[in-house]
């Protein structure tokens, strides 16, 4: 075959961009915060390219080369481009962002690798090199091939000495100033979903295009909902972190709530989605919601009373009114911003949603208000029963106009060789098909399972990753792959150094999410920070801004389930003690104290752990989490037993029934609540108070 016959050549026009001053920002930024911002850049200039119909050719550092077959495309796709970089600096100020863009014209060469050579690609790439912070330089030819059409203005051409071409003349586009002053407002990316945006996404083109599809819809001004539902670990989080960094590069609000599985709080995920929507609300927003609302949102939130001085106290009626009006003034929050420009509400993991959680994010749904907003609930379908809230509203969601469900399901033979070629940065090595056809037997396709897999095969030493890709070091028999992903943790975590599995089980105890000061309380040790930064680089644990996240649930299970009930209960103990000392007059971490003491009861003091049960259900009560008094009432109850009834003081079994009679006539309609109420009726009767229920 002829060289000829292995390239082509067409006249196209070149882009390349590049983050100014890239090296410097992550020495000032850090890694981990560089990492996002590359991130962020990378889709801005994706979405860029593809509205231009242009084509990314390849990524260089922290920029990329991109080819369009028309120049006019590739100036619109310049200027969208360092508008959204516009739109970046200031939704995250403290990153400072410019890009340099650089644009030329000509005959270049498609190589069968797919890569483009010729004079043009090293113009563009010089230009972009020499251009100021924020702006775009054009090539003497790219100019005179669009002139006045587009409506592109350029300033008066210079000349530029470009290394290795010479003297060249260019011109400075004019990119034109955001006019639309809604869209300046574009908030940060949760940070929840751009950590998900680490890890590599392939296949799932269908789900990627359904879900555009919705977008596309929510932009125009409807209302939608995507129900995505899969087992633990298929890419449920990340392939709605990827519309929602596809949403953001375009300018959409995005908002994200998650339900927390060892700590569920009574309105997870709508609080935290409420206390985005308080804090980026404008003022003249927040004043006329408050007008027509009051204050009722401020159930939800704190955040209200921290915006707006004197905010009205929420409104009270009876029970059922008043949790409605609750879920129409977080329906009304939302309407006004949507009315702003489209929303992307994005909802984790609801297996673990509580009644009171699953009222509002019904009546958030079924909302009629006008304004295009998007909703994207994740959950495992393999954790719900029939008797789950979010099971039983299921069936009224899918019947509501406008939802749709996405069905996540593990990756085929194919994407699992693009998932490795992606990890490794190039093709695999001949002779890797029967290692790919393991690992889908072993993981059916699962991405999280297929990570943990091969970190055990790379830390056991029989898998490595050579220049030509990943090889075998042994035999496909002789691997060994353990039964079931918890092995592969367990053994992943038996690896690590001696102490960290210490500090590991208190953050295990503590929850998925927990905060550093509360393990130092308990654990104040000075090997604690190595061996958090030991847990970080074996990727069980990522950093976040207010602390630390298991990598995944499945991880602080696996901790869990290898602790004795003895073991585990003396944790609670110690951080509930912790807790106790430093948190006691913050009425927010109630929940979390009783929580703590009840499952410490066993190694500690019963009547302390009453005391919290009942302090957490009064509160419970006065934010309209009926739900919640009620468990909290029926723990304290469990916890004194009924052999405990006729000698304990008739005062604290009064103020332990006291929420939980009134929660039993706010949810009187809930077939599970009747059957707690018909449970507990025997025990009031016992101490002689009817009047309690």
């Amino acid at each position: 075959m002829h060289y000829a016959e292995l390239v082509r050549s067409a006249l196209m026009t070149v882009v390349f961009s590049d983050v100014a001053g890239s090296t410097a920002l992550a020495t000032r930024l850090g890694d981990d915060e560089a990492d996002r911002v590359r991130r962020s850049i990378t889709a801005l200039e994706a979405r860029a390219v593809e509205h231009g119909g242009g084509r990314v050719v390849k990524r260089l550092g922290d920029g990329m080369m991109a080819v369009f077959s028309s120049a006019a495309a590739a100036l619109d796709a310049a200027v969208e481009l360092q508008q959204r970089a516009v739109l970046l600096a200031r939704s995250q100020p403290t990153w400072g962002v410019q890009l340099r863009i650089g644009v030329s014209a000509g005959e270049v060469i498609e190589e069968d690798d797919g890569d483009w050579h010729g004079a043009p690609v090293v113009e563009a790439a010089r230009l972009c090199a020499a251009c100021s912070p924020g702006d775009v330089l054009v090539g003497d030819l790219v100019s005179s091939l669009v002139g006045s059409r587009g409506g592109f203005s350029f300033d008066q051409p210079e000349e530029f000495d470009l290394k290795g071409l010479g003297v060249r003349r260019a011109s400075r586009l004019v990119v034109p100033a955001l006019v639309d002053d809604r869209a300046a407002a574009t908030w940060p990316l949760p940070t929840e979903l751009d950590r998900a945006l680490g890890s590599p996404l392939v296949g799932r083109t269908n789900h990627l295009d359904l879900l555009t599809d919705e977008l596309k819809r929510a932009s125009a001004g409807e209302r939608r909902t995507v129900l995505i539902r899969g087992e633990p670990g298929i890419g449920k989080t990340r392939l709605a972190a990827e519309l929602a960094q596809r949403a953001h590069a375009d300018g959409t609000r995005v908002v994200f709530g998650r339900c927390d599985e060892e700590l569920p709080g009574a309105f997870d995920p709508v609080a935290a989605v409420a206390r985005t929507l308080v804090n980026e609300a404008s003022e003249p927003l927040l004043a006329a919601h408050i007008a027509e609302h009051g204050g009722n949102l401020g159930t939800l939130t704190p955040a209200l009373a921290n915006r707006v001085a004197d905010v009205p106290p929420p409104t009270r009626i009876d029970p059922q009114t008043d949790r409605l009006m609750v879920a129409e003034a977080l329906a009304d929050l939302v309407a006004r911003h949507a009315a702003e420009g489209p929303l992307v509400i994005v909802l984790d993991d609801l297996h673990w949603i509580t009644h009171a959680g699953m009222t509002m994010v019904r009546h958030l749904i079924a909302s009629a208000a006008p304004g295009g907003v998007l909703v994207v609930v994740t959950y495992r379908d393999t954790d719900l029963d029939r008797t789950h809230p979010f099971a039983a509203a299921l069936a009224d969601l899918r019947r509501q106009p406008g939802v749709t469900r996405l069905d996540v399901r593990g990756l085929e033979h194919d994407d699992v060789r693009l998932l490795l070629e992606t990890l490794a940065g190039h093709e695999l090595a001949p002779g890797a098909e029967p290692l790919i056809a393991e690992l889908v037997a072993e993981t059916e396709g699962n991405p999280f399972f297929l990570g943990e897999v091969l970190r055990h095969l790379v830390q056991v030493g029989a898998l490595a990753q050579q220049a030509g890709g990943w090889v075998l070091t042994q035999p496909i028999s002789e691997l060994g792959i353990p039964e079931g992903v918890k092995e592969v943790i367990g053994r992943r975590l038996s690896r690590l150094p001696d102490g960290v599995d210490e500090v590991l089980a208190i953050a295990a105890v503590i929850g998925r999410r927990f905060e550093l000061e509360v393990v130092r309380w308990v654990h104040p040790g000075d090997d604690l920070f190595e061996a958090l930064d030991a847990a970080v680089d074996a990727n069980i644990i990522e950093e976040t801004p207010s602390g630390y996240t298991f990598s995944h649930a499945l991880v602080s299970q696996t901790l869990l389930e290898e602790l004795t009930v003895t073991r585990r209960a003396r944790i609670h103990h110690d951080i509930a003690r912790a807790l106790s000392q430093h948190c006691d007059t913050d009425p927010t971490r109630l929940p979390e104290l009783a929580y703590h003491w009840t499952r410490a009861a066993r190694v500690g003091s019963v009547d302390t752990a009453v005391d919290y049960c009942i302090r957490a259900a009064q509160r419970a009560a006065e934010l309209l989490q009926w739900e919640q008094a009620i468990e909290f009432s029926q723990q304290g109850l469990d916890l004194l037993g009924p052999t405990a009834l006729p000698s304990t003081d008739r005062a604290r079994l009064a103020l332990l029934m006291a929420p939980t009679g009134f929660a039993w006539y706010a949810t009187g309609g809930d077939v599970a609540m009747r059957a707690r109420r018909d449970e507990i009726i025997p025990v009031i009767e016992r101490i002689g108070d009817t009047s309690l229920y």
